[in-house]
């Protein structure tokens, strides 16, 4: 019985070492993909799931990979979940429903016209394109990390990376073609790094 419960306080240390080091970037990583209620469901979620496997987690010297993508599905049950939610009052309420408002994850302090288009852009690729990218550009993974988040290989999350940069390139260069002229701004140091 000493044995056990060594090896749980060993576990329990582990857990709490690994939350205090992975927790800030779990908020980051929810709040740049919701409101602030949704994204403290989604974390307090995930930490609960990495409870519930701790004695998985206790071996891995990355956890953060692992937690992004507990944290990405949350966030797509939650997203499925306010879909559901908005047919629902609109059926009931007899409005068509045109989908949720996009969480743009706006700072208040961007105020750059090509962040702007970049965002606008980037709301028009798919969920899955747009995911790849923030794990890249805003959680600053690497490629194996991102293809771990995705559970992917290296070489299909590297295409994934790569295709999803080429279609944000694509939607920005439609949106500067249909903005006014003197609403275009210099898109193009913003987008080629992507």
């Amino acid at each position: 019985m000493t044995g056990h419960n060594q090896s749980m306080n060993s576990q329990v240390d582990d857990f709490r070492a690994m939350f205090h080091a992975t927790y800030p970037k779990v908020v980051a990583y929810a709040r740049r993909r919701a409101d602030d209620t949704v994204a403290d469901e989604v974390v307090a979620e995930t930490f609960l799931v990495a409870w519930r496997r701790r004695a998985e987690l206790s071996g891995m010297d990355n956890p953060l990979p692992w937690l992004y993508a507990v944290a990405g599905n949350q966030l797509r049950n939650q997203h499925r979940s306010a879909n559901r939610h908005l047919r629902l009052v609109s059926k009931v309420a007899g409005d068509a429903a045109t989908g949720p408002p996009a969480a743009d994850g706006r700072s208040p302090v961007e105020t750059d016209p090509a962040v702007d288009v970049v965002r606008s852009a980037l709301a028009t690729l798919s969920f899955d394109d747009q995911e790849v990218l923030r794990l890249v550009a805003w959680e600053e993974l690497t490629y194996q990390e991102t293809a771990d988040v995705l559970g992917c290989s290296l070489d299909a999350a590297a295409q994934r990376i790569r295709r999803a940069k080429q279609r944000l390139a694509g939607a920005i260069d439609n949106l500067a073609d249909t903005a006014p002229a003197e609403q275009q701004p210099d898109t193009q140091t913003h987008t080629r790094g992507a």
